[in-house]
């Protein structure tokens, strides 16, 4: 199974709406339709590389038990979805 391409990936504002992997002409993705809808569908999209490192986090208590930083991460992901922050 191929790796995923690495984030961050940033949002591309033009006649259409792309996800790219920050620095590079790789799409990841090209949203269509009414353009609030489409742009906020791209932000989610584009937030998928952090929300794989916050869900591994996540694991990574779960399984251990140890007390380490998932927690805050897991939050501020959250935070960001619901705001459709993509940029930090």
């Amino acid at each position: 199974m191929a790796r995923p391409t690495p984030g961050p990936w940033t949002i591309h504002l033009a006649q259409t709406v792309s996800v790219r992997p920050r620095n590079s002409d790789v799409l990841i993705a090209r949203c269509f339709g009414a353009y609030a809808k489409v742009e906020a569908n791209a932000r989610l999209i584009a937030l998928t590389p952090e929300l794989a490192e916050a869900c591994e986090d996540a694991l990574g208590f779960l399984e251990s038990g140890l007390p380490y930083n998932a927690k805050e991460r897991l939050r501020a992901m959250v935070a960001k979805i619901k705001k459709g922050d993509s940029h930090g």
